[in-house]
């Protein structure tokens, strides 16, 4: 009797091994298909935020040069070197913007027969790219965020000194 127990217990055992395998095999298989799966959204996530700084660029670094022309005309700057200076600044932005354009990944691509390991260095250059983006568009950002606080500052000078004359002379 101990000999059957043994022979089934054992049959058993073997069984459980089999099926462990197996089902070790599904998950890892399982798991691949996942990990791209989340690889292709990290990516299409990327590429919509890519095309959508890209996008708004143009407009940004439009407003952001009439913003500080207008700043050094009213400070009596139009054409110093600091104004020289900003469209050089421009010209070379606008030069790196337009490397970055070229990069823009077009619409709805499709990345279903890459690799992991393919996703994942089109993730890398991406995230280089969308660096360099992002990085132009918070320089005219905090360009246009300065500007209106030069206004802000030259409006109250204003202010203060049409107050002063309505109140006339100090006597």
């Amino acid at each position: 009797m101990a000999d059957v127990l043994t022979y089934v217990l054992s049959g058993v055992g073997a069984a459980t091994g089999v099926v462990g395998a197996v089902t070790g095999i599904i998950a890892l298989i399982r798991s691949g298909r996942f990990k791209t799966l989340d690889l292709r959204l990290e990516l299409r996530k990327g590429e919509n935020d890519l095309r959508a700084v890209i996008d708004e660029l143009p407009g940004q670094m439009k407003r952001a040069t009439w913003s500080r022309q207008n700043i050094h005309a009213m400070r009596g700057l139009g054409g110093s070197g600091v104004a020289v200076a900003w469209q050089l600044a421009m010209d070379a932005d606008t030069k790196t913007y337009q490397e970055i354009a070229k990069a823009r990944p077009p619409e709805e691509q499709d990345h279903r027969g890459l690799s992991a390991a393919d996703l994942e260095s089109r993730i890398i250059e991406l995230d280089a790219v969308l660096s360099k983006a992002k990085g132009l568009r918070d320089k005219y950002v905090a360009a246009l965020a300065t500007d209106d606080q030069d206004r802000g500052q030259r409006q109250q000078t204003y202010e203060a000194a049409a107050i002063a004359r309505m109140r006339g002379p100090a006597s």
